[in-house]
């Protein structure tokens, strides 16, 4: 996919993947059913692939009462309500069943088609067992951390490994050389369409990893209300801008330490 954001690149596969975390998840008006039935006949469709279940409680009225009013407002609506997580047996990905949400989170994603394997039939499920009415957002977020040592470009500034647009200040050598934290967050309609993105990027620290990272993870959504039956071509299309958005941001050098693999 190409637009005014992002310039079209060929898709590839990178050996070493910086991707640490995808997740899709549809929104839609709540539905009583989820919350008062134990949802067994969705289980029963998605168990060959999430066999492990764990249920969350929400927290009691009198808890709530006790918090502030401005954390109380704040806080999402899964919190009062129970939800359901069903995970898969490696412990890569789980969905996560809420009374207004369905969402898949994967920490080993390989490539698009592998996700929507494990996707498009729960949320099939979800369709034929619950019938929401539509989908009032439906989001995909890649999460990426670039690490300079992983990929053997440990020597080089932050400005040889990213665009200028997005290394900002870290280009200049005295704000590298001293610089503790440094994050942006930008929103933006996505022109000529009904879809937006939210791109939050900076150093990033990730556990188990003594350099800092550099984070770059867009959400694209959309939150025009998507009927069902186009809730699959929906999440195709907002996947078409992950693969040039990433590309868009990174320089060369970084792009072939990856060890790209086109398709």
């Amino acid at each position: 996919m190409s637009d005014s954001f992002f310039p079209a690149s060929p898709r590839v596969i990178y050996e070493k993947t910086p991707l640490r975390e995808v997740i899709c998840q549809l929104r839609f008006p709540p539905i009583l059913r989820v919350e008062a039935q134990t949802p067994a006949d969705f289980q029963d469709r998605i168990r060959e692939r999430f066999p492990l279940l764990e249920r969350n409680q929400p927290m009691t009225a009198g808890i709530l009462a006790q918090l502030p009013n401005e954390l109380r407002n704040a806080l999402p609506a899964q919190i009062s309500s129970t939800s359901y997580i069903f995970r898969a047996d490696d412990g890569f990905s789980h969905l996560t069943l809420n009374p207004d949400s369905l969402a898949l989170t994967v920490t080993n994603y390989t490539r698009w088609e592998d996700f929507r394997e494990q996707l498009f039939p729960a949320l099939d499920a979800l369709i034929e067992i619950y019938k929401p009415a539509h989908f009032s957002r439906v989001g995909l977020r890649y999460l990426n951390v670039i690490l300079r040592d992983s990929l053997g470009l440990g020597g080089l500034p932050w400005g040889d490994i990213l665009i200028p647009e997005i290394v900002g200040e870290l280009r200049l050598p005295q704000w590298e050389a001293g610089v503790e934290d440094a994050r942006h967050v930008i929103r933006s309609k996505i022109a000529n369409s009904s879809d937006a993105v939210l791109f939050q990027h900076g150093l990033a620290q990730v556990e188990g990893e003594t350099e800092t990272g550099y984070a770059l993870d867009f959400d694209f959504y959309t939150d025009i209300r998507t009927d069902v039956g186009d809730a699959h071509a929906t999440v195709d299309r907002l996947n078409g801008y992950t693969g040039p958005a990433f590309r868009w941001c990174i320089k060369p050098v970084v792009h072939a330490a990856m060890g790209p693999r086109e398709l």
